[in-house]
């Protein structure tokens, strides 16, 4: 994609993100609700997912069995997970009667182990429901940088408005400016048939952040989602998506950090 330009691959000592997903969304398979996915389940577990839950719609799961005795017409299942068991590298397959996805959250330093993970995954799908014809792909990489996730040089931070690009807040440049302020700025942009929401924040932020809590902590929140929307009929095209997807992200990434960040996490 133009926007960001073309920037060389640069590996580094530590990881920002916090998030990974990549989802297939497809017309919808009612076979997913009618019952429990045992077919799929058995393949996740052999492919290391073995925890199992299940989200239900509605408030929760007791709710639905009140109902069931009533005699209502119970609600459908929304969604069922198999997770990873080792807490530094969990990963979670989700499914519904319209999508499948596969998650990895904390930190990741990027390489082959997740694609390998999800085409294997997606293999398995494939296989079992017989769907390879998709109506929406999509891949989301979120990073945040803060005292958190730049461990080594926590104590040496000057100014977190120091990483975020000028390109995206020339506004943190001026010295005028009240460092307590939060800001954020998104960029909705398409070129041909891929579509890209890039989403930056900066400042003080709450909430669970992979697998870290994180509580009024200065920080740069880099978010993006690239996708096609547009049928997909042919299985080899969800690999050449993804190596396009997989490049956009790192040049987007690299426009959005400056020399400043990058030295911290060399």
């Amino acid at each position: 994609m133009k926007f960001f330009g073309e920037h060389p691959s640069q590996e580094y000592g530590t990881s920002l993100s916090f998030s990974i997903i990549f989802q297939v969304k497809f017309y919808d398979i009612l076979e997913i609700t009618d019952g429990m996915p045992t077919r799929f389940q058995s393949a996740m577990r052999d492919q290391g997912y073995p925890n199992f839950n299940v989200n239900m719609s509605g408030s929760n799961a007791m709710q639905d069995l009140i109902k069931k005795d009533l005699g209502e017409v119970p609600e459908l299942f929304n969604t069922f997970n198999f997770s990873s068991v080792d807490p530094n590298r969990p990963y979670i397959v989700s499914i519904s009667k319209e999508s499948m996805s596969l998650e990895h959250k904390g930190s990741y330093n990027k390489g082959l182990d997740f694609k390998t993970r999800l085409m294997k995954v997606l293999d398995s799908f494939i296989d079992i429901y017989g769907c390879s014809e998709f109506t929406r792909i999509g891949f989301r990489n979120r990073d945040i940088a803060n005292k958190h996730t730049v461990k080594n040089h926590e104590s040496n931070i000057s100014d977190i408005r120091t990483f975020p690009s000028p390109l995206i807040f020339p506004e943190l440049y001026n010295q005028e400016l009240d460092e307590s302020v939060y800001m954020d700025r998104l960029y909705v942009l398409q070129e041909d048939n891929i579509k890209v929401n890039a989403l930056y924040s900066v400042g003080f932020v709450s909430g669970q952040y992979g697998l870290v809590r994180i509580a009024n902590e200065p920080s740069y929140v880099i978010d993006i989602d690239c996708y096609h929307d547009e049928n997909i009929i042919n299985r080899n095209e969800v690999d050449n998506y993804y190596e396009v997807f997989e490049n956009i992200y790192k040049n987007a990434f690299e426009w959005s950090v400056t020399d400043e960040l990058r030295k911290y996490i060399q």
